[in-house]
């Protein structure tokens, strides 16, 4: 003869479900700090120039990083403990959900990767970073890198020489004013 099933008391159901509604709020609540912190700190970051401060900066955004994802791994590993306890109740509607959602992964799964990438981005590009500021002994990001400079030799036998009254404004070179002032 089979046990009957032993279902959980409904009355501590009811506490997980509350726990669970608080603990994931916390969980959805780290999250979009963490995003919000990335997203601010990258446009801050944008606006350094000085290769010390920015290395600085991003380590100090990694080690803050690191933190809050190792924060809300506890928060999600809460999260799952009590998501086991409801599923435990198979008269639960999380239990009849995650049965005809077994081919898309937990949420909570998806987003716990998101600090982590952000961290180990962060992590490189203080690496990046550190290696630039070790080369570079004036500690200022290469402003060239930012923009592009033409060096045009001109070994033409042309002159341009200035025939105009001091007055009038010289011609731009292009236009037919301008070409009355070259001399072959």
């Amino acid at each position: 003869m089979a046990d009957p099933v032993t279902r959980p008391d409904p009355a501590y159901i009811v506490r997980v479900e509350a726990e669970r509604r608080h603990l994931e709020g916390l969980f959805k609540d780290r999250i979009n700090f963490h995003l919000l912190f990335a997203s601010l700190f990258m446009v801050g970051l944008g606006k350094i120039d000085d290769l010390q401060v920015r290395f600085w900066a991003l380590l100090t955004i990694t080690v803050v990083s690191f933190l809050m994802a190792v924060a809300l791994v506890r928060t999600f590993n809460l999260v799952r403990l009590a998501l086991k306890d409801i599923k435990s109740d198979d008269t639960s509607p999380y239990f009849k959900y995650q049965k005809e959602t077994w081919w898309v992964p937990n949420a909570n799964i998806i987003l716990i990767t998101i600090p982590w990438v952000l961290s180990f981005f962060f992590l490189l590009m203080t690496v990046f970073y550190g290696s630039k500021w070790h080369h570079d002994p004036n500690g200022t990001q290469d402003q060239s890198s930012s923009c592009t400079t033409f060096q045009v030799e001109d070994r033409s036998d042309r002159h341009v020489t200035s025939e105009t009254e001091p007055s009038k404004q010289p011609a731009v070179v292009g236009t037919r004013s301008a070409e009355k002032n070259v001399k072959h």
